[in-house]
This record gives C-alpha cells, structure tokens and sequence, in this order.
C-alpha cells in the first residue's frame, strides 16, 4: 500500500490530471478509501478495479520475490475495454519526470515499448532464445491494447506459462518477452531505472536524470531502513498531501565480520579466483561488481536523489509518513 500511495503521489505532482487506474487483488476497504482521499487532495482521477482471485486461476507463482498479482498486468486489456494504450506502471516505481513523451510515441504494429533489462538472467535468455539486448523488464510498459484485444496476446502469455515444457524463472515478464518478440520497441533506459545494481549501467546510462526509478528486488524502502536509495522514495512519501500510516521497517541485515577476518576472505577470494579453482573466479567477479555498484550508487546519490531531494523540500512539503512502529509497540 506505501508503494502504491507514493507512486500516485509522484505521478500526479509531475504529471498533472493524469488518470491512474489501480489494479487491486484483495484490497481493504482502508487501502482503497486512503488511495481516493490522496486523489481528492490533489484534484486527480482515479479508478480503483478490485479484481476477482479467479482472474488469476491456474498461474502458478515460482519466483519467492513475487505474487499472483503479478498476472494482473495481463488482465489489462480485459479490465479496460475502451482504452486503445495504457502506460503500466509496477507498485515499487517513482516517478520523477513527465510522462508525456511515453504517451505520445507512435507504436505502430509493436505491442509494447519498454526498456531493455540489463539484469536478466542467462539461463532464462537460452530457455527463450532470446538476447539480452532484445530481453525487456515488464515493471513499465506502454501496451497498444486494440493488438492485445485483437490477436489474444494475453491468452498467448497465459498459454506459455501453462506450457510444462517451458519453465520461466520470471514469470509473466518471460512469456511478455517469448510472445512479443519482434514486435517491441526499446525505450531508453531513464523510463525505467534502477535503484540498485548500477555496474550494470553505462557511465552514460547513469549521468542522466531519470524519469522513472524502479525500487526492484526485495529489499522495498517502505520495509526496510537502509534499502538502496531509500532516502528518494521517503523524500516522495513526505511531499504527499496526506499522512501515510505508520511504517513499520527493519533494518537491512548485512553479515557482521571483523576486519581481520574480511581482508582475509579476501585475499583468498582473489588467489582462488586467480588460479581458476571451482566457482572463485565467478565469486570474485561479482565482489567487483559490488564494489563498482557501491561507488556509482554513490555518484548517481550526488549527481540526481540529492538534487531532487532539495527540490520537493523546497517546496516546503511536511513529513507525512506516521511514526514508525518499533518492535516494542507491538
């Protein structure tokens, strides 16, 4: 629900009268009552569509990261019959920029835009004979609906996913990927940045400002204090216009060791590594990773979260997150 609220927040101050659709499986009559007094207070449309669990009957969730509701992207075109496109938006986004161009763009006979994912796993590129430049991440798509309706594509997708000769490690956005193919056009990568994991960017890629900032894996700020960018998405929950409940996050958990103990673990990871000894070199490369997505983490913090941060507070917006709850209050 915190994601949901902030990323309407962020929507609406940057894209004034924009009309957001909710897609909601199992949401309380609180969640919802809360959604429509944040678009009350900024004079904003908004739809709220509770969906039937029946929607989602026979799709199986594998990935321990994600729930059936992820499936509700498929329903959209079913869910929204007068709507020719619509730009998709996943719960755990910002959005930091206009919209306009994405809404604007020509799609022709392409049945989404989305933008590459630089992360994607190989096994899964093989299983789909499919490239990681062609691989898109489904977490913000614009859809061309009237071809969603016209040649089934979400009934494409689902039959995909109930093939038991094809598993997919992620899920809907693999059978988006398997079904789409060839009819996809890329967008650049600021409609849909991450959070984290930036060595997987170009120092190109990373000195622009974005327009969207996904908040990807596990570790979602709203739930955990020290999550990877987690002082832009409180900049944005404390610019809405009404106050968030409490939130109630744990610290990210990260293993204690002394540094006697690190420097040798080491040492030993690069001599392994160096000698080619079982899975070492493929553990060193993703140390160096890490230590690459820490240093331009830190370069993307001062180049565009600081700069932004002081733009919403110079709009002299109040806190509006309740205090958080400590394991003693409950």
């Amino acid at each position: 629900m915190p994601g949901i609220m902030v990323l309407a927040g962020s929507l609406w101050r940057h894209n004034p009268g924009a009309r957001l659709t909710v897609l909601g499986l199992g949401l309380s009559e609180a969640s919802t009552a809360l959604m429509r007094q944040l678009a009350a207070a900024v004079g904003a449309q908004i739809e709220i569509l509770a969906v039937d669990e029946t929607a989602v009957d026979g799709l199986a969730i594998t990935n321990r990261y994600l729930s059936v509701a992820t499936y509700l992207r498929l329903e959209i075109p079913r869910l929204l019959p007068q709507a020719a496109k619509v730009i998709y938006l996943d719960s755990d986004m910002v959005v930091t920029g206009s919209l306009a161009p994405l809404w604007q763009m020509e799609l022709g006979d392409a049945l989404i835009a989305a933008v590459p994912d630089p992360g994607v796993d190989s096994e899964e590129l093989c299983a789909l004979n499919c490239t990681a430049g062609e691989y898109v991440n489904s977490g913000l798509l614009v859809m061309n609906l009237d071809l969603w309706r016209a040649e089934g594509i979400a009934a494409t997708c689902r039959q995909a996913l109930c093939d038991p000769d094809r598993r997919m490690r992620y899920e809907d956005q693999s059978a988006i990927n398997l079904v789409c193919r060839g009819r996809v056009l890329h967008l650049p990568v600021v409609w849909n940045f991450w959070s984290r994991y930036h060595s997987l960017y170009s120092k190109t890629e990373i000195s622009g400002p974005p327009a969207v900032v996904h908040f990807l894996g596990v570790q979602k700020p709203w739930l955990y204090c020290g999550a990877p960018a987690e002082a832009l998405w409180l900049a944005e929950a404390a610019a809405l216009p009404i106050r968030l409940p409490a939130l109630e996050r744990k610290p990210v958990q990260k293993p204690g060791r002394h540094a006697a103990a690190r420097v040798e673990r080491w040492l030993r990871l690069r001599l392994f590594a160096a000698l080619g000894v079982g899975r070492y070199p493929e553990r060193y490369r993703r140390s160096v990773q890490a230590k690459v997505d820490a240093e331009r983490q830190l370069l993307w913090e001062k180049r565009f979260i600081l700069p932004h941060i002081a733009a919403i507070s110079a709009l002299g917006c109040a806190p509006s997150i309740a205090p958080a709850r400590t394991a003693s209050d409950t």
